[in-house]
């Protein structure tokens, strides 16, 4: 927390998991007491911190000579998300593909990924919905991570994975021993047996591919309320 408090007096916006009202929710703090630091995804992922359900694309001024579009102001405050589960970085990455990777970029989406910092929580129990590791992923997981910190006792594990999460780190935090590292992959390894959801096996994956077309999709669609329950 201490940690924390000395991000949020450099000027950082911290966003962290809190507890409101039965729910445990990303929300930026003014202080580090509120992010809870306990075991357990949130209800929501952290998605809304870079890519938000509504924002203003334009505005507009109405001229003699017609409308005058200005672009909406870019973000300036850098960011840290803290308390990320693997599998949510790792999801992130896939609006990375969206967003990032094509011929013409989101600028608003870009601008809020170049400031934000992700910390990730690794996992220390599995829960009864987890499925990571049917998809190649882990509770340890670094995949879209620039910090990842590992729970152990009393005390925190970290592991630096990029030069953002490099450049979080404290000058005065003692350095980890193997030992130590070898304590938390073999809490990563029992973590991991506890899922028991298990990969789709090639031949239904191959399946599915060549179904894509497929007019019972069309069907299901023409039905569906939008609900986002099966997302």
């Amino acid at each position: 927390r201490e940690w924390l408090g000395r991000l949020l007096a450099d000027g950082k916006r911290v966003i962290g998991p809190v507890d409101r009202e039965g729910l445990r929710i990303f929300r930026p703090v003014d202080s580090a007491d509120e992010v809870t630091l306990e075991s357990g995804k949130t209800r929501w992922s952290p998605k809304e911190f870079l890519f938000p359900p509504t924002e203003s694309l334009y505005t507009y001024k109405l001229r003699r000579d017609g409308p005058e579009l200005q672009d909406p102001p870019l973000a300036e405050q850098d960011q840290v998300l803290v308390g990320v589960r693997s599998c949510d970085a790792a999801g992130l990455v896939r609006l990375d593909d969206v967003f990032l990777n094509g011929k013409v970029q989101d600028p608003l989406y870009a601008r809020r990924r170049e400031l934000t910092t992700i910390v990730a929580f690794a996992c220390h129990e599995a829960e009864p919905e987890c499925f990571c590791t049917a998809i190649g992923g882990s509770p340890v997981g670094t995949e879209g991570v620039d910090l990842l910190m590992v729970p152990f006792g009393d005390d925190w594990l970290v592991r630096p994975v990029t030069d953002k999460g490099r450049a979080l780190v404290s000058d005065d935090w003692t350095p980890a021993s193997s030992r130590h590292w070898s304590l938390a992959e073999d809490q990563a390894r029992r973590v991991a047996q506890q899922i028991e959801r298990k990969p789709i096996p090639e031949e239904l994956a191959a399946l599915l591919e060549s179904e894509f077309d497929s007019p019972v999709w069309k069907d299901v669609a023409r039905r569906c309320l939008s609900c986002s329950i099966c997302a």
